[in-house]
């Protein structure tokens, strides 16, 4: 997934700040789509549509936006 990618965490860092301490980058950055679409586990993407949705719309969106890859 994209929490362990480091552009997607540098991302997250630019939207709400750098990791606490003794919290790893990919942990801060599952923590932030976790919180963005409202679900206690990743996992739900796959059978929840509201939260994959919001994971579209506020994570997956906003950051190819940033990122330019597709740009």
């Amino acid at each position: 997934m994209m929490c362990n990618g480091a552009k997607f965490q540098r991302w997250v860092v630019s939207r709400i700040g750098a990791a606490p301490e003794g919290v790893s980058a990919s942990q801060h950055a599952a923590q932030y789509v976790r919180d963005m679409c409202g679900i206690a586990s990743r996992a739900e993407l796959d059978h929840n549509a509201r939260a994959a949705t919001l994971f579209h719309e506020a994570v997956r969106k906003p950051f190819v936006k940033w990122s330019g890859i597709y740009g």
